[in-house]
């Protein structure tokens, strides 16, 4: 069970009756908040934004899942497009998600986790291959990467890598299966002593591409952005 992974929807009210569109993947990490990438919102229409968890099957009925739509964003005030940074925004929520066994927040690692070597994974419904042609995945699937140091990240990443402090895992040909359209899913990792119990140490920014799994998948790094996200939370609440 993955019950920290949420969808974001961005609904469409042209058709003769209300239809979702996937955008982008998200965590929640608390009943009334989301984390994701902005480059998934910023030029949505936030009324138009969806927010479900406890899904395991892309718009499936078979689940008991649960939406809510979005009140605020709190998009973090040093974001730049080109290049890449702080491509962070926290989703606050018109209400909050009623906790249950599908619907539960995910923590953050201990201060000082050292995240080098760490086999990790992210979730989502991502892309694969299917004869070469790409298709969605209908169930939520887990992706398994292992953290790479920053040194080796340097050498393999494409020169239009981001500049914001990010983490970068997979890219071993023949391991790693396609992260496709991942974005704002989250990078999360076991517990040390707690292997069942997971923390989340990134979000998938620059998925690597289908054709190529020799390329690491980039994540922003939430140790750096700790501070921030819960100061914002603070903010929020109050």
């Amino acid at each position: 069970m993955f019950p920290w992974a949420v969808i974001i929807y961005r609904e469409e009210r042209d058709f003769p009756e209300n239809k979702l569109f996937y955008e982008c993947g998200g965590s929640l990490i608390a009943p009334k908040f989301v984390l994701t990438v902005a480059l998934c919102v910023h030029d949505k229409q936030q009324e138009h934004l969806v927010v479900r968890a406890g899904e395991w099957a892309a718009q499936s009925a078979q689940y008991s899942y649960q939406d809510r739509r979005v009140s605020q964003l709190f998009t973090h005030m040093g974001i730049m497009f080109r290049p890449l940074v702080n491509d962070l925004v926290l989703v606050y929520l018109s209400e909050p998600f009623q906790l249950a066994d599908n619907v539960q927040p995910i923590c953050f690692p201990p201060k000082g986790t050292h995240l080098d070597r760490y086999n990790c994974f992210t979730i989502g419904w991502g892309i694969v291959p299917s004869r070469g042609v790409p298709r969605y995945e209908a169930n939520l699937s887990r992706v398994q990467v292992q953290v790479r140091p920053h040194d080796i990240c340097q050498h393999l990443l494409p020169p239009m890598r981001p500049v914001q402090p990010f983490l970068c895992a997979g890219g071993f040909v023949g391991r790693d299966m396609c992260l496709g359209n991942l974005t704002g899913s989250p990078l999360v990792c076991p517990i040390p002593g707690s292997p069942h119990h997971y923390f989340q140490a990134g979000i998938v920014a620059w998925p690597n591409g289908c054709d190529d799994n020799s390329t690491p998948g980039i994540f922003l790094d939430l140790a750096y952005y700790r501070d921030w996200i819960e100061r914002r939370l603070r903010q929020a609440s109050h």
